[in-house]
């Protein structure tokens, strides 16, 4: 009986012993090693990932080689259970001019830390410009608008059209030239940002069949549109007017 008991002892020991020898654990995180982002599509989600560790986080930290004041570090120190799952979209992240890389580091609440580094590859792509066709019938709202944040539903005197913005729209007018100079989404923001604020257009005759060559532009959210108009055709028939404005939009 006395030697079980020796050997129980020992055996309890060992468990106790065994159990005060493991180990903390570092965090483990989970990302690309390189991600890239298109400037033409920049509300996508461009960098996610996970960290997670058994131990628990107290403290992830996202660090950028682009230092003004802005966008140098973020630390996080809310999480679920351990875990952290992050998304940041191209606009977040294109927006530092100059960004090549990022560093990811997570620190347990044993203060094991991990780091793993995203390297960001911008792209500016050229805009593609893409047709579209405005046209009021009769005394019915304008079709077409509603995607640039626009809406058409009455006419002026003299005849002009009434462009006007939905809730939520900024509306600008540029310059004419602004449609060539204007190449990726970078050029397209900074042309809007120096544009001229305007509570709607009126420069196109619902009347007369012309060419033009108009730019406005709209901030709907974080969608900017560049709107080149080119040409208004207006057609009666039987005492009813069918008015067409078509152009191109980056």
């Amino acid at each position: 009986m006395k030697k079980f008991n020796l050997i129980l002892a020992v055996l309890v020991a060992a468990a106790f012993g065994m159990t005060s020898c493991i180990e903390p654990v570092a965090p483990t995180i989970n990302v690309d090693s390189e991600i890239t982002i298109d400037l033409s599509d920049l509300t996508t989600t461009a960098l996610s990932g996970t960290i997670a560790c058994t131990d628990g986080l107290s403290k992830v930290v996202f660090t950028s080689n682009y230092v003004d004041g802005n966008w140098a570090e973020i630390t996080v120190n809310e999480f679920s259970t351990g875990n952290y799952v992050f998304a940041l979209t191209g606009e977040e992240l294109s927006a530092r001019e100059g960004l090549t890389s990022i560093v990811i580091t997570a620190t347990s609440l044993e203060s094991l830390t991990a780091t793993a580094t995203v390297i960001v590859n911008i792209e500016t792509s050229a805009l593609e410009p893409a047709a579209f066709t405005w046209q009021r019938i009769g005394a019915n709202a304008g079709t077409g608008l509603a995607e640039f944040g626009l809406r058409w539903e009455s006419n002026v005197k003299e005849i002009h059209a009434i462009i006007q913005t939905l809730e939520g729209t900024v509306l600008y007018e540029l310059d004419p030239t602004t449609w060539t100079s204007v190449v990726t989404e970078a050029d397209k923001v900074a042309a809007i940002a120096a544009g001229t604020v305007i509570t709607d257009y009126r420069g196109i005759s619902a009347e007369v069949n012309k060419d033009y060559d108009v730019v406005i532009a709209t901030i709907v959210g974080t969608e900017y549109h560049l709107i080149h108009i080119t040409r208004c055709d207006n057609v009666e028939e039987n005492n009813n007017w069918t008015r067409t404005i078509t152009g191109e939009a980056k």
